[in-house]
Parts: structure tokens; sequence; C-alpha cells
């Protein structure tokens, strides 16, 4: 699935990796954060999750509860 990705700071203490990617009129938005010092060591490791998802079908039949029919 093609996406996009933008790397950037959140406030002065976190770097964070955003992937963005639209299959099925659908959009899917990941997100990895670390502390500058640690986030390339880690990011081949989120990047690889990132890269393992793969939308699935079911997600289009579920009925997400409201309110209404918890109460």
């Amino acid at each position: 699935m093609e996406a996009e990705r933008i790397v950037m700071y959140d406030g002065s203490t976190t770097k964070v990796m955003r992937t963005i990617a639209v299959a099925n009129s659908t959009a899917y938005s990941t997100k990895y954060a670390a502390e500058p010092g640690k986030f390339d060591e880690y990011s081949p490791i989120a990047q690889t999750m990132f890269d393992s998802f793969t939308p699935s079908s079911t997600v289009e039949n579920y009925h997400y509860p409201s309110y209404f029919d918890l109460v």
C-alpha cells in the first residue's frame, strides 16, 4: 500500500514519524514517537511494523456501538 511519511518534532522532547495511506476510500494513519536520541535506533522496527500493515475487509462491516447500544 502506498503511503506518505512525515517526520517532525512534537514539542522539544519527542520526534514523531507519521505514516498516512489510503486504500479503498479509507484513510489509515500510524504514529511512531521516541526521544530524539532513540528515534533512529528504533525507527527500523517501527517501519517494519508499518510495512506489515494490511487493511482488513472486516472493518468495513463492523458495527461500532453507540452510547444507546451500551445502555
